[in-house]
Protein backbone atom coordinates (compact mmCIF):
# COMPACT_ATOMS: atom_id res chain seq x y z
CA UNK A 1 0.00 0.00 0.00
CA UNK A 2 1.60 3.66 -1.42
CA UNK A 3 4.27 2.27 -2.78
CA UNK A 4 5.66 4.04 -5.79
CA UNK A 5 4.93 2.25 -9.13
CA UNK A 6 4.23 3.17 -12.62
CA UNK A 7 1.95 6.26 -11.47
CA UNK A 8 3.50 8.32 -8.54
CA UNK A 9 0.46 10.10 -8.21
CA UNK A 10 -2.27 12.54 -9.63
CA UNK A 11 -2.46 15.89 -9.36
CA UNK A 12 -5.32 18.31 -9.82
CA UNK A 13 -5.55 22.05 -10.36
CA UNK A 14 -6.94 24.02 -7.76
CA UNK A 15 -7.28 27.99 -8.73
CA UNK A 16 -6.04 29.38 -5.84
CA UNK A 17 -4.54 29.05 -2.09
CA UNK A 18 -7.77 29.77 -0.36
CA UNK A 19 -9.61 27.17 -2.64
CA UNK A 20 -6.54 24.64 -1.43
CA UNK A 21 -7.79 25.76 2.01
CA UNK A 22 -11.26 24.90 1.11
CA UNK A 23 -10.26 21.54 -0.89
CA UNK A 24 -8.54 20.53 2.55
CA UNK A 25 -11.13 21.32 5.14
CA UNK A 26 -13.79 19.55 2.56
CA UNK A 27 -11.46 16.29 2.20
CA UNK A 28 -10.80 16.02 6.06
CA UNK A 29 -14.36 15.98 6.18
CA UNK A 30 -15.30 13.38 3.97
CA UNK A 31 -12.93 11.01 5.06
CA UNK A 32 -10.03 11.11 2.85
CA UNK A 33 -7.12 9.42 4.44
CA UNK A 34 -4.01 11.20 5.31
CA UNK A 35 -4.63 14.61 4.46
CA UNK A 36 -1.44 16.51 4.78
CA UNK A 37 -0.56 20.27 5.46
CA UNK A 38 -0.60 22.41 2.49
CA UNK A 39 3.20 23.26 1.59
CA UNK A 40 5.23 24.97 -0.60
CA UNK A 41 7.00 22.81 -2.86
CA UNK A 42 9.07 25.27 -5.99
CA UNK A 43 6.62 27.69 -7.44
CA UNK A 44 3.31 25.74 -6.19
CA UNK A 45 1.45 25.33 -3.23
CA UNK A 46 0.40 21.35 -3.15
CA UNK A 47 -1.96 19.65 -0.57
CA UNK A 48 -1.25 15.59 -0.76
CA UNK A 49 -3.61 12.86 0.73
CA UNK A 50 -4.56 9.27 -0.13
CA UNK A 51 -7.97 7.90 -1.51
CA UNK A 52 -9.93 5.19 0.45
CA UNK A 53 -8.03 2.78 -1.99
CA UNK A 54 -4.28 4.77 -1.14
CA UNK A 55 -3.74 5.98 -4.20
CA UNK A 56 -1.91 9.28 -3.52
CA UNK A 57 -3.20 12.84 -4.95
CA UNK A 58 -2.41 16.12 -4.85
CA UNK A 59 -4.38 19.64 -5.36
CA UNK A 60 -1.68 22.08 -6.10
CA UNK A 61 -1.81 26.34 -7.31
CA UNK A 62 0.51 28.36 -8.11
CA UNK A 63 2.11 30.22 -5.00
CA UNK A 64 2.97 33.19 -7.84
Amino acid sequence: LGARGAIDHFGIAADSRASLEDFRVRLAEAGAQEVGEIQQLGHEWSLFFRDPDGMELEVCCSAE
